[in-house]
């Protein structure tokens, strides 16, 4: 797992990181954290280099509701576009 450290003071909660590849490569799973979050990490680290850091990673549930939010992105240009909107 890959953990990324901000570099600025900011809220990161919201922020999702998703693969974007299709292929049967190798995907490795990656968390962004807050800045003071990742040098209370480092610091750690620095203090004590013989212990062995474990980090439990809980990702939120996805809201789940009856309803169902969509964009659907067309050309003009495009006939099959106008097809799939019938």
């Amino acid at each position: 797992m890959l953990v990324i450290v901000d570099d600025r003071d900011e809220k990161v909660d919201d922020l999702n990181l998703v693969s974007l590849n299709n292929t049967e490569e190798i995907d490795i799973p990656a968390i962004m954290i807050s800045k003071n979050d990742g040098n209370t990490i480092i610091d750690f680290v620095a203090k004590n280099p013989s212990k062995i850091v474990r980090a439990y990673i809980r990702f939120p549930e996805a809201l789940k509701t009856k309803t169902v939010n969509y964009q659907y992105w067309l050309s003009a240009m495009d006939a099959s576009s106008y097809q799939f909107l019938e």
